[in-house]
């Protein structure tokens, strides 16, 4: 009897470098290239590793191709060079598909040392520049979280502010910063 056999269609994947805390999603494709259909299982990772694989288990006939959703979400700064992603096949050798990437903890700062306000007037508004500069090789957010200081709010730039259609305030922002940038609120 002919045994049921699968590989993946793609040896390696590779996410890059990619910034901790986020979800990445990429496609792979597990062909079953046996003469019986295959019933296969993804081993699970350790959750230390931040990487899921759905479906983890299917079936797929004799010459099919079913595509698997890898998601990424690294908690920790590491290099990931020593993993593999194995589907166990029923009545079969494993597949097995080597994973790679390398989780960034982006390097962002505020510029500015301090704030100084002085005296200002009960009622009075006052404005100050925040800069915030991402040193990091790689993309980050920033989250300005002023929920417990009703008294500060934050001014993104036009080019940062999302749907000006929008009229929910919110109390947290998140701006997104490419690689290498700094930017400006007031």
């Amino acid at each position: 009897a002919d045994d049921a056999k699968c590989i993946f269609t793609e040896k390696t994947i590779d996410f890059g470098p990619k910034a901790i805390a986020h979800n990445y999603t990429k496609t792979v494709t597990l062909k079953s290239k046996g003469s019986t259909a295959a019933v296969f299982a993804i081993e699970e990772l350790p959750r230390k590793y931040g990487i899921k694989v759905e479906p983890m288990r299917g079936r797929i006939n004799p010459g099919e191709k079913l595509q698997l959703t890898i998601t990424f979400n690294p908690p920790t700064p590491r290099i990931y060079d020593d993993i593999v992603i194995l589907a166990q096949v029923r009545s079969g050798r494993p597949a097995k598909l080597h994973f790679s990437a390398q989780a960034i903890a982006p390097e962002c700062h505020v510029v500015q040392d301090e704030f100084n306000f002085e005296s200002i007037t009960i009622g009075a508004t006052a404005r100050q520049l925040l800069s915030v500069c991402n040193k990091s090789e790689i993309p980050a957010s920033v989250l300005d979280d002023l929920t417990d200081y009703d008294d500060f709010s934050l001014e993104l730039p036009e080019e940062l502010m999302g749907d000006p259609m929008a009229e929910e305030e919110e109390e947290a922002v998140m701006v997104p910063m490419i690689a290498n940038e700094t930017f400006d609120a007031g």
